[in-house]
């Protein structure tokens, strides 16, 4: 009786765990669209704010790769396939994934389809315009983020 008690135990603790493994992404592989360019985050409170090179994919399917780097170091890296999303904040060492929609939280998800429909179902308290060909501003009243994206190859 106490090893099944144990057995069940342990089959439970094994399911709810989630280790998910994404795909390794090919960006040359047909399917994707690809914008590149430079970033300027102001993240949500006093954090200071993080300039880089950015680059946004999304494939014909829905998948997404989303990557901001800082110098020779990635800043985070944010991957959708199928059902499932992972989000590596890379200079804290940290790292998620889950199942389902990921967090609209971390809008980077979205960016691609926000590029895409040119800023037109933009997420909630999320505001985007698009001041010329290769600029895309996005800001968050109620969080106070803001994202400016100036892309290398105009929209």
């Amino acid at each position: 009786m106490n090893f099944r008690l144990l057995l069940l135990g342990l089959l439970f603790l094994i399911s709810c765990s989630q280790n998910i493994t994404m795909p390794t992404v090919d960006l040359q592989q047909a399917g994707w669209q690809v914008w590149t360019g430079q970033a300027l985050w102001q993240p949500p409170g006093n954090k200071p704010r993080i300039a880089g090179d950015m680059l946004i994919s999304l494939h014909q399917n829905g998948d997404r790769y989303i990557e901001l780097i800082k110098g020779p170091v990635a800043v985070f890296s944010a991957q959708t396939h199928a059902d499932h999303w992972s989000l590596k904040l890379i200079d804290r060492g940290d790292a998620y994934a889950g199942n389902g929609n990921p967090p609209k939280r971390f809008v980077w998800f979205y960016l691609p389809e926000m590029i895409r429909q040119q800023g037109q179902k933009p997420l909630k308290h999320w505001q985007v315009n698009f001041p010329d060909a290769n600029t895309i501003v996005l800001h968050n009243k109620a969080s106070g983020e803001a994202i400016t994206l100036v892309l290398d190859q105009a929209l």
